[in-house]
């Protein structure tokens, strides 16, 4: 029989809980991620837990972190008692008011808080980022204070993919901000510069680094900096391809390196800067195009590639596969119309030409001469410009469908009839008549960047 009484037995049991806790704690101990520093509160470092914490670190399984929450606030009363998504809705909803009354500092420590909650829910990341580089960026009226939230906001993406490094959406949508708002913004002169020469806050700009070496650590250019962050979306969706991209057909997330590289030699022409690094840039853009072209895509019969220019290349993949060249010839050109291959290839191919270059660089200085006045110069570079850009589209008549060729072409002629009636000539001749006359609807919106151009 048993010789202890209910006391000792009470014990025992005791003893052997206590005994059991302790291999408990040792394993289970929870962890923290490190919180980066702000002006108001020093940088707390990361803390590892137990073995068990390692293995869900390692392998990205769960979150142990209770957040930047106040301790006295009915959120943490939630995060304690295990109601995370509750609490993280909270958050949701003060991070909403506090943008809407413009208390940036506590929206900063509120975002904090919900990342650290829910760090491995990829759309906080991507929602804040964009709302941080778009929305809160926007009721700012000075440009430097406009591109510092801009930087947060990208900055912000760029923790979330240390955070979720498996995830290729994150990667892809830190270099469309990178590319589109630093390049394409209204402020996008000014963004630039500040991307790659002068940073406005006093604190970089004054230094000996000059530029902000956490956005732009080499200092490229934004769209080379774009350029690298798909290259890293299309590497993370390739390496780890249970994590699916959700964003478009992989077709076309695919071309956004060889699309961002194409932007960056564009970028020479609208700052008027043709020469030989433009010519350069063109020739990479060629070579990423046609490596896209060269890639291998899954159809239902077999891979297939979309660089084919003959038909004996249709041939040899049709008996590659053992179907008929006309099941090919369907699947190629099914992906050229997706991803809107051959007009690409064949903007490549005219940029690289030295009359195109020739006439994106007279077509610039004659709008810059038109700026300050000087319209018998204007005049004749101007018309030299657009007989070059006429005989680019009859060399290439595919650029005529293409709305950025059109806009610049329309500029142009906006300029010119201008210049014409100023000086009391004919408007209505002029080269570039065709693409007038085709596109009548499109004169309006040019009509409205030539004013937003000549404000600048």
């Amino acid at each position: 029989m048993n010789k202890l009484n209910s006391l000792q037995r009470k014990l025992v049991y005791l003893f052997g809980i206590i005994l059991l806790l302790i291999p408990i704690l040792l394993l289970g101990r929870p962890g923290r991620t490190a919180i980066p520093a702000t002006e108001t509160r020093a940088a707390i470092p990361a803390e590892t837990g137990g073995h068990l914490d390692a293995l869900r670190r390692q392998n990205d399984l769960g979150v142990t972190d209770l957040g930047n929450v106040d301790p006295s606030s009915a959120t943490m009363n939630l995060v304690l008692l295990g109601l995370r998504g509750v609490a993280t809705n909270l958050l949701w909803m003060e991070a909403q008011e506090q943008q809407q009354h413009k208390d940036w500092a506590e929206l900063n420590r509120t975002t904090e808080s919900i990342i650290l909650l829910q760090p491995h829910f990829q759309k906080v990341w991507q929602f804040q980022g964009w709302n941080l580089a778009y929305n809160v960026s926007a009721e700012w009226d000075a440009v430097p204070d406009r591109y510092h939230w801009v930087k947060t906001g990208i900055k912000f993406l760029e923790r979330g993919t240390k955070r979720n490094h498996k995830l290729p959406e994150l990667y892809w949508h830190t270099g469309s901000m990178l590319g589109k708002k630093i390049g394409r913004s209204d402020e996008w002169k000014q963004f630039r510069q500040y991307f790659t020469e002068q940073d406005p806050n006093p604190k970089i700009g004054e230094s000996d680094e000059r530029i902000d070496r956490d956005l732009n650590p080499d200092g490229k250019d934004n769209y080379l900096v774009a350029k690298e962050w798909f290259q890293k979306s299309k590497d993370v969706a390739a390496q780890y391809p249970q994590n699916q991209q959700h964003i478009m057909t992989n077709e076309i997330f695919n071309t956004y390196p060889a699309r961002s590289q194409i932007d960056y030699a564009d970028v020479f022409s609208r700052e008027g800067k043709v020469g030989e690094r433009s010519r350069e840039a063109w020739q990479t853009a060629s070579d990423d195009w046609l490596a896209v072209g060269n890639d291998k895509i899954r159809t239902d019969f077999g891979e297939i590639r979309m660089e084919v220019q003959s038909e004996a290349e249709f041939e040899e993949m049709a008996a590659e596969y053992n179907v008929d060249v006309e099941s090919v010839k369907r699947a190629v050109s099914y992906f050229h119309n997706l991803t809107n291959y051959t007009y690409w290839r064949t903007r490549v191919l005219a940029e690289r030409e030295t009359n195109t270059m020739e006439a994106h660089s007279d077509l610039y200085e004659g709008e810059q001469k038109y700026k300050t006045g000087e319209f018998i110069e204007a005049e004749a570079l101007l018309l030299r410009g657009m007989r070059k850009f006429e005989k680019m589209l009859e060399d290439f008549p595919v650029l005529l469908d293409e709305e950025l060729t059109v806009e610049e072409g329309l500029v142009a002629i906006l300029i010119y009839r201008d210049i014409q009636q100023t000086l009391g000539k004919r408007v209505d001749v002029h080269p570039l008549k065709k693409m007038w006359n085709m596109n009548q609807s499109r004169v309006p919106n040019a009509q409205s960047e030539l004013r937003r151009r000549t404000r600048q």
